[in-house]
Formats: structure tokens, sequence, C-alpha cells
């Protein structure tokens, strides 16, 4: 016999004996990969909540008591809230946009929606700490 049939001999030996626990743990890799695409969405939502908490805290500690929105190109704001509605306004539109995620078939593009409202917070801040 050569070596590659040796070899060949060998190898369907130990595959032979390895099979069942292939086929197991293929078995196990399948179920939590199906456990992992139907949980998608909560995976998805986790960063997204943390940074928005993150994001809420920030702001309510940096913003003044008053925020200004709308800067006109004056350098003054158009409209002025409290910080209360400046912290809560954006956390509240990511929680709108989590639920859609949610209600949602699909699962990517209203997740997108979510990471893109997490401009908002950042925007605020921006916009009062360094005015015009």
């Amino acid at each position: 016999m050569s070596k590659l049939q040796e070899f060949t001999a060998q190898w369907s030996a130990m595959y032979n004996k390895a099979r069942p626990g292939l086929e197991k743990t293929g078995d196990i890799m399948s179920l939590i990969g199906l456990w992992l695409w139907r949980l998608r969405k909560f995976f998805l939502a986790i960063p997204i909540v943390w940074l928005a908490i993150y994001l809420a805290q920030l702001n309510y500690s940096l913003l003044p008591e008053m925020v200004g929105i709308d800067l006109q190109t004056t350098g003054e704001y158009a409209r002025m809230i409290t910080r209360e509605a400046a912290v809560y306004g954006p956390l509240a539109v990511t929680a709108v946009c989590l639920l859609m995620m949610f209600l949602s078939r699909k699962t990517l593009y209203p997740w997108l929606i979510c990471l893109f409202s997490m401009a908002l917070p950042i925007l605020v801040l921006i916009t009062n700490i360094f005015p015009g």
C-alpha cells in the first residue's frame, strides 16, 4: 500500500470513530445559531440601550439648566427648553425607534435608525457647549 492509501485508511477510521461526536456538536452548534438568530433583536438592542442611557447621563451632567434649540446664524437660539426635555426627548426618540424595531418584521433597517438616533443627544450637547 502506498502512503496515500495508508493515510486515507487511517483518516477514514478516525473519522468513523469521531463521527457521532461531530454530529452531536454540529446539532448543538446549529441549535445555538438558531436561538441567536431568533433573539437577534434583543442582542442588537443591548448596545443601543446602553449607549442611550450613557448619553442621557452625560447630557444631564454637562448641559446647562436652559438648553438652546435651533441655533441661528446670528448665534442665538430660536427656542429654549429645559435640560430635562433636552435629555429625555432624544431618549424617548430612541425608545420609540427600539419599539418599532421590535414590532417590525425586518430587524436591520429599524436598528440602523436607532443607531442614527444616537446622534441627537450628541448634537444637542455640541450645539450648547460650543455655540456659534
